[in-house]
């Protein structure tokens, strides 16, 4: 019995090494990053971007734990994308899945004009990892490029 638990620590604890070298050349995003590249300012009035960032978002496979326009703010579920597994023994295995989230804050600081930011975070199982060095921020699978195509599709719709 103690060799199955041992053999169950030893799998997770393996996973979650496998999952964390998926991010191992990552970098840390900061506020900076947020602030340059995951903020945008739209000339239309949040009635009007509001429910656009709702479909961008759903479009793009979120689904939507939050909406509170009075607030501006709208948080997705943890999305799935990737998954890592190994064999813990004989026909078993166990998994752990990689998830990014959003939380959105929606301003309109003038009457025609609302400053969205797209906040991301990272999660491998239920560890939240935001703020440590996972990020790709450059690249074409890094943030800047994420959030350059969740902007033009929101302009696009606007």
């Amino acid at each position: 019995m103690k060799n199955i638990k041992l053999i169950g620590i030893l799998a997770t604890t393996l996973i979650l090494s496998m999952s964390l070298t998926t991010f191992a050349q990552g970098r840390k995003l900061k506020q900076k990053h947020i602030d340059e590249y995951g903020t945008k300012v739209f000339n239309y009035e949040m009635n009007k971007v509001f429910p656009i960032i709702l479909e961008v978002l759903k479009n793009n496979n979120f689904e939507i734990e939050l909406e509170r326009k009075e607030k501006g703010l709208i948080k997705t579920r943890r999305k799935v994308i990737s998954t890592t597994g190994i064999g813990t023994s004989s026909n078993t295995a166990q998994f752990t899945s990689n998830y990014r989230q959003y939380i959105v804050t929606i301003d309109e600081s003038n009457q025609n004009e609302t400053k969205v930011i797209l906040k991301p975070r990272i999660f491998i199982g239920e560890a939240d990892l935001t703020d440590r060095a996972v990020w790709v921020i450059n690249g074409p699978a890094g943030e800047i490029k994420i959030w350059e195509r969740l902007f033009n599709e929101i302009d696009e719709r606007l």
